[in-house]
């Protein structure tokens, strides 16, 4: 498949196309979150074992025997209500406590409530799933507990919320840094619950306390299928990633198998780590018994069986739009197919662009193609076009190579130099000059060529533009079209093209939301006690927060500042940057303005990605600020940098939202889960069969077959989602690519991609750098069929063995 990429950055907006993409994220992002607060506050009381008035409690289940009275109440605690907050569909009242910090209590249908206080139980599952379904309607997930009176007897149990528990925080060491396996703290000492007391010398269970404010936000409803208990996965599933194991299918292409015959991720319980994690837990069962289960298998065969011994099908040019997320991820803008590389057609595609993002990009990123240039230059004039320095580097190999001996160094000062974002323009052409003359390369043709367009690849010539430093190369959007080759092939058609497509986009932001998911259910570790690293974590997203947090410690440890110089109100601070091993290594000036607290500083790090610098940071401690201007933060790295409603499953590729899918998950979900807990029991499991079996033959008598329906057309074209007939009036033509090996002015076309010149020199010098070892002289360069000393060996024995042939037949033939 051909690809091109076409790469946007935007500072102050996030560009997307459809739904999804259309959400344009300006200086100003519409909040995620609505609370209603009301004119006058009014006092509730929390952790309190009471329901409020408006609070019914639903019908006694099956298995409550009675109701006991309960304990005396606890003390109330004046709550301040503030509002409603509505979260994805599930809504929840918000109260402050008398320390500033806020609770939350569902609102949730009296159906799903649990009992009053005093109500008695005699299953425990049965609680267990009571206090589930109404923790799925809340917004969030259970874990279990107990408490013992004696090591041999449980006295009480508890189910409380999953963020229950005191977070642990460990000791930042710098000398002794190393990367943790998750640097998230999810705790948060939730006192949500419910509390059951084991009568004394019978099983029952008695309701007897019910907490139901909750210290953080709740789950949205769109994020529920990432709660624990969603991600349990079934013996069905369980069964299948094992099967599919069999056939050489792994849990990822399992997960998205699942995803695909269900009709979307929402409807998968698991995620693909669940998927691996259970693959993982057939191996670890296994274990040392490997070869000895091997054994066993082959034993009882012997027993019981009898002698066991990217381009489309018409080869299209695919263009995807890619830029980068708040979460420092690719996403796609959109995607095009031409039908060759012109000028025309990328003038036609750029405008077709425009008129759905009518706001042009700051900068355009792509590779040195001719054609693609002509046409930015004139679909978007005011946009500055940089070409890839990846692909320009990656040349260097095959244009220099013989003409230095010290090649290796060459390339190294030229990639020191040409990478370097901290110098200026004529920094960079007097160094530029001072190495050509140093390797006599002055007269090199491509060197000076890409010289000459200096300003079209060479960072210190995009300083004034904002973000110029976020994207530099198109490898981001390599990878993003590694994701969109592995749900297509050349094979497909433009339909099945198009539905890979979706396939694709659609796991891109199921990653994307899974990134969402974890940023609300987690709080960022902390490295220092500084308030503004608090802050930082509290504005910023997981991504950008490592990267600010690196600079605030850095700018606390590997920094230090001067007496500062006063200019009117301004304060200028020489920072001076020491490496790791506190040696100093370059200096910089800091400008602070004491009036509005307006900082800069030469490194430029600000303008050049949206965040602070270390130096910045450096100087912020002495000048007391404790928290990042808003001047300071961008919105392109704010947690609410994109609304809400971009994540509802109406917006999301490859889901099949039709009533009848999902009735269909449900029944399929509802059988699995019958058989999953008969499994153990013949009986019922039989039992069960004959039930479905009679509802079989009742569904088959009320519905009969019909045959049109049935047809293979008629099951394509609903498979399909498209029409069985209708009108054909578009043929497509083959289309022409670079590098295609297609001549359209050929009948016959191998259709294989032609090699080009740099191309044959790179593998060149790949083969050179693995040469072959000689097993006989272990020498580099040739085997040891073709070495000189065996063959001259065999030479020798040759001439040997025909002189005593020779010398034999010499014998014969003499009389004497």
């Amino acid at each position: 498949m051909s690809t091109f990429d076409i790469s946007f950055i935007d500072s102050n907006a996030l560009i997307v196309s459809d739904d999804y993409s259309s959400a344009i994220v300006d200086s100003v992002s519409a909040p995620s979150k609505s609370i209603n607060s009301v004119d006058q506050p009014t006092e509730y009381v929390d952790q309190s074992s009471d329901f409020s008035s408006d609070r019914t409690a639903p019908p006694v289940n099956s298995s409550v025997k009675r109701t006991r009275k309960s304990r005396p109440k606890k003390p109330k605690t004046p709550l301040i209500y503030v509002g409603i907050e509505s979260n994805g569909g599930a809504c929840s009242r918000v109260f402050s406590t008398p320390n500033g910090s806020k609770l939350y209590q569902p609102d949730v249908d009296a159906e799903f409530l649990p009992p009053p206080i005093g109500t008695v139980y005699t299953d425990w599952q049965e609680i267990i799933a009571m206090y589930s379904r109404y923790a799925s309607k809340a917004g969030f997930s259970t874990k279990l507990g107990t408490n013992k009176d004696r090591p041999e007897n449980v006295s009480f149990r508890y189910i409380h919320c999953h963020r229950y528990g005191k977070p642990r925080f460990g000791n930042f060491n710098m000398a002794n840094h190393h990367k943790r396996r998750s640097n998230r703290i999810k705790l948060t000492n939730c006192k949500a619950c419910i509390r059951f007391r084991i009568y004394p010398g019978t099983s029952d269970l008695i309701l007897y306390d019910w907490v139901e404010h909750h210290n953080h936000p709740l789950i949205g409803q769109e994020f529920m299928d990432f709660s624990k208990e969603q991600r349990t996965l079934t013996y069905s599933e369980q069964h299948m990633i094992h099967s599919l194991s069999l056939h050489n299918i792994g849990p990822n292409i399992a997960h998205k198998v699942q995803c695909t015959l269900k009709g979307g991720h929402h409807y998968v319980r698991g995620k693909r780590i669940d998927y691996k994690n259970w693959r993982r837990n057939i191996k670890l069962f296994i274990g040392h018994r490997d070869a000895q289960l091997t054994v066993n298998c082959l034993a009882s065969r012997t027993t019981n069986l009898h002698n066991f011994f990217f381009t489309t099908r018409y080869k299209m040019i695919f263009v995807p739009f890619t830029g980068v997320d708040h979460h420092k991820r690719c996403v796609t803008f959109g995607a095009g197919l031409i039908c060759d590389e012109t000028i025309e057609s990328y003038v036609w595609l750029l405008e077709t662009f425009v008129k759905c993002h009518p706001k042009p990009p700051i900068l355009v990123l792509t590779d040195q193609d001719a054609a693609m240039r002509s046409a930015v230059l004139k679909v978007f004039p005011t946009s500055a076009h940089r070409l890839c320095m990846w692909h320009i580097m990656m040349k260097l190999p095959a244009k220099i190579k013989g003409c230095n001996v010290d090649n290796d160094e060459v390339r190294t000062a030229i990639h020191n130099l040409v990478w370097d974002v901290l110098i200026d323009k004529d920094d960079f052409e007097m160094r530029w000059n001072t190495l050509m003359s140093q390797y006599n390369l002055t007269g090199h043709d491509w060197l000076n060529d890409m010289y000459g367009i200096r300003e079209r690849w060479v960072p210190c010539y995009f300083s004034h533009l904002d973000m110029c430093c976020l994207m530099k190369t198109t490898s981001m959007c390599e990878s993003s079209n590694a994701m969109f080759k592995v749900n297509t092939n050349r094979h497909n058609s433009l339909l099945q093209f198009l539905m890979s497509f979706d396939t694709a986009i659609d796991g891109q932001r199921h990653n994307q939301r899974e990134l969402e998911f974890n940023m609300m259910n987690s709080s960022p570790l902390l490295h220092t006690n500084l308030r503004i690293e608090e802050h930082a974590s509290r504005i910023y997203t997981p991504a950008l927060f490592v990267e600010v947090q690196k600079e605030i410690e850095r700018g606390m440890l590997q920094c230090t500042n001067n007496t500062p110089t006063v200019v009117g109100d301004v304060k200028l601070y020489t920072v001076t940057q020491y490496n790791q091993h506190f040696v100093p290594v370059c200096q910089f000036e800091v400008a602070f303005d004491v009036r509005d607290k307006a900082t800069s500083c030469t490194c430029n790090l600000f303008k050049r990605i949206g965040y602070l610098c270390r130096h910045i940071f450096c100087v912020y401690r002495p000048e007391q600020v404790h928290a990042i201007p808003d001047r300071y933060i961008s919105n392109r790295w704010k947690r609410d940098s994109l609304p809400r409603r971009v994540y509802d499953i109406t917006n999301r590729y490859s889901v099949d939202n039709r009533v009848e899918t999902r009735l269909r998950n449900e029944i399929l979900d509802t059988v699995a889960l019958c058989a999953d807990r008969l499994r153990h029991n013949p009986t019922e499991l039989s039992a069960l069969c004959e039930q479905m079996k009679a509802l079989k033959i009742k569904i088959f008598a009320d519905v009969p077959y019909d045959p049109e329906c049935n047809r293979t057309n008629a099951v394509i074209s609903d498979i399909l989602r498209v029409p069985e007939t209708g009108p054909s009036t578009l043929i497509l033509q083959h289309s022409v690519t670079k590098g295609s090996g297609y001549d359209k002015d050929k009948e016959n076309n191998s259709g294989k991609r032609f090699v080009g010149p740099r191309e044959k020199a790179i593998n060149k010098i790949k083969k050179g750098k693995v040469a072959r070892l000689c097993g006989n002289c272990k020498q580099h360069g040739h085997n040891a069929r073709s070495c000189e000393k065996v063959q001259a060996a065999k030479a020798e024995a040759a001439a040997k063995l025909l002189a005593s042939k020779a010398s034999a037949a010499a014998t014969m033939t003499d009389p004497t």
